[in-house]
């Protein structure tokens, strides 16, 4: 296919449509591989226009001038939150680490779980959605199709977007409690060097090592495979170099209520009290 005729594939369409008995107005855009500027474009200047409240939930996010756009709402004092798979971790490109860095509320959907969501909520009154992969103009795998949906105050009832709203909080809700938050002022630096070094599925045990040169106070810390999990009790230390066996029902207290290791497929989270996803590991 020509440039030419790719770039013909890009459709504008700005309509009045009824939805669900609601007046919204419609934005709608075809989009082929390597010109996806103009729906790229779309969601910075919808995001940027935000006022009270942002939710996201992408099953690929890697697209840095959107990631941009969403860090530039959290600091403006923009309420935002950002679902993601727990691939996005590694992903190529990914925005994880902008998003994690900028302190804003962030959930990782285990990799047991099915997960294809594409789109955004804004302040509960526009909505952004559709088969565009949120990776940047010149890396579409696939032609897809992006939805800018702004409905206005209604007498009676949910318009379009407030449903797009309600369900992105039920599933926000769903989802463990692995979200990044503001740090307390004066708090303590989070070790990064604590890791999951081996699992046992067979003694249930799990393996954590230290490999920073000063202790790591792991008091307030949390070990969850996103259905159990368990909290070190304030004031446990872990030595410099130390290895050290968290056995489930054995050596340690039992406050890990379904707390199991699968042995064909599972996923285990170690996550500081500042909520800081320290390390990870599926299988």
């Amino acid at each position: 296919m020509s440039k030419r005729l790719g770039l013909a594939l890009v459709v504008v369409l700005l309509v009045g449509v009824a939805l669900h008995g609601q007046e919204c107005s419609t934005q709608s855009y075809l989009v082929s591989r390597g010109t996806a500027e103009a729906a790229q474009g779309a969601i910075v200047q919808t995001i940027d226009g935000a006022t009270r409240s942002l939710d996201v939930a992408v099953s690929s996010f890697a697209d840095g001038a959107i990631g941009d756009a969403v860090v530039r709402a959290a600091q403006r004092g923009i309420s935002v939150r950002v679902i993601l798979p727990v691939s996005a971790r590694t992903e190529t490109g990914g925005q994880y680490a902008k998003l994690t860095a900028g302190s804003m509320p962030l959930k990782l959907v285990p990799a047991a779980t099915p997960f294809s969501y594409r789109f955004a909520v804004i302040d509960g009154a526009t909505v952004i959605s559709g088969t565009y992969e949120w990776a940047g103009g010149t890396n579409q795998t696939t032609y897809g199709t992006l939805t800018v949906i702004r409905c206005g105050s209604v007498a009676s009832g949910r318009s379009k977007a407030e449903e797009y709203a309600v369900d992105f909080s039920r599933f926000w809700d769903s989802l463990p409690g692995m979200q990044a938050v503001m740090k307390p002022a004066g708090a303590p630096p989070v070790s990064m060097l604590v890791a999951i070094q081996e699992i046992d599925t067979d003694q249930q045990c799990v393996l954590l090592f230290n490999r920073d040169t000063v202790a790591a106070d792991l008091g307030g810390w949390v070990i969850t495979d996103s259905e159990g999990r368990y909290v070190f009790p304030q004031g446990f230390e872990l030595a410099p170099g130390e290895l050290y066996h968290l056995c489930i029902g054995e050596l340690n207290p039992v406050d890990v209520f379904l707390f199991y290791l699968d042995p064909e497929h599972d996923e285990l989270y170690l996550i500081a009290p500042d909520g800081t996803l320290v390390d990870q590991i599926v299988w």
